[in-house]
């Protein structure tokens, strides 16, 4: 079964997984990459970045029971040890807004074109397809591959 979404332009815009690059451009794609972005493809984007890896929540630290006499001295135990890679610290300020509102934000302020976004989904189904499946990221992981994705494609 075949899902579409509608670009701007009233054409329907194929899933990332329905994406055949080795396919000549047809006069469809390219009227596709010249229309407007609308919120359609902003969600089959950001469904695209979800997919890529899985994201959770980072853990807070378990604050350390020992004291400070004697911690010099010996090495930490592995379950003391500072994550890697290091947290962010955390503070009611800093939070990750939803990967929709984020992917719009930076194609409102940064007036990126649909071709770059087309490519952008490129990337991103390569790149699922290379991680292995058990990889884990942060809360932010998905913004940040979005970004190098969409760096790489401009």
């Amino acid at each position: 079964m075949s899902v579409q979404v509608e670009s701007s332009c009233g054409e329907p815009l194929a899933r990332p997984q329905h994406l055949n690059l080795a396919a000549p451009l047809t006069p469809r794609t390219l009227e596709t990459i010249h229309c407007e972005i609308s919120k359609d493809m902003i969600s089959v984007i950001a469904m695209q970045a979800r997919s890529v890896i899985s994201c959770t929540p980072v853990p807070a630290l378990a604050s350390s029971t020992t004291s400070a006499a004697g911690a010099g001295s010996r090495q930490p135990r592995s379950d003391e040890r500072l994550p890697s890679p290091p947290t962010t610290p955390s503070s009611g300020l800093t939070s990750v807004p939803p990967l929709d509102m984020f992917i719009t934000n930076l194609v409102l302020r940064s007036r990126v074109q649909a071709g770059t976004l087309i490519c952008t989904l490129v990337y991103l189904r390569r790149l699922r397809a290379r991680l292995p499946k058990e990889a884990r990221g942060m809360e932010c992981t998905c913004h940040r591959i979005f970004l190098a994705t969409l760096i790489v494609a401009g």
